[in-house]
């Protein structure tokens, strides 16, 4: 079982790819995924981890950035570091990661403290599941879907939307039913 997973606002979208049965659910917390599918071969997560801190600089986002260029680089925002996810508010996380890395946080990358929180204390707490977990950016994966082109097309337009669903269907034909029932 392969499963994918994206922060919402209701908690974690999860789509779960077996041999027997896909899926989308909606989790609330990440724990609740792994202890409902503990038999998970390979887990893709859209969220940052391996967070820059004191002692280390995080630089994937800006190789990525480079990569997705002139289209997808918008997609990709530098989260905050360790430090900077446990502040009140955003003006003492914009100052405290910028004290650390030297580098301000957008508003985006603050908004989604929480669950990037949640999946670094779960990586601390469970350190076994880092070999299981792989962070992984949905326009980098069309990038590669897509012969190593960007899709241009913005995600949120029918366009967009068509053009994503079509490489995926190239990979699993049961895509257009499931994005159906997800939806």
């Amino acid at each position: 079982m392969i499963i994918g997973i994206d922060g919402c606002r209701s908690g974690w979208c999860v789509c779960l790819l077996g041999s027997e049965c896909s899926e989308v659910k909606l989790f609330s917390s990440l724990h609740k995924v792994f202890t409902d599918y503990p038999e998970a071969d390979r887990i893709f997560i859209d969220m940052p981890m391996g967070l820059s801190d004191k002692g280390f600089r995080r630089t994937i986002d800006s190789e990525l950035r480079a990569l997705l260029k002139p289209h997808g680089h918008h997609s990709v925002f530098t989260p905050p570091c360790r430090e900077a996810l446990e502040a009140g508010s955003y003006g003492e996380a914009l100052s405290m990661n910028r004290s650390i890395t030297g580098k301000g946080i957008s508003i985006q990358a603050w908004n989604l403290s929480p669950r990037i929180r949640e999946l670094d204390h779960l990586l601390q707490d469970k350190p076994l599941l880092r070999d299981k977990i792989y962070e992984s950016h949905p326009e980098t994966c069309f990038y590669f879907l897509n012969g190593e082109k960007v899709v241009t097309t913005g995600k949120k337009t029918l366009d967009g939307r068509t053009s994503r669903l079509h490489l995926l269907k190239g990979f699993e034909p049961e895509t257009q039913a499931i994005y159906e029932r997800a939806m």
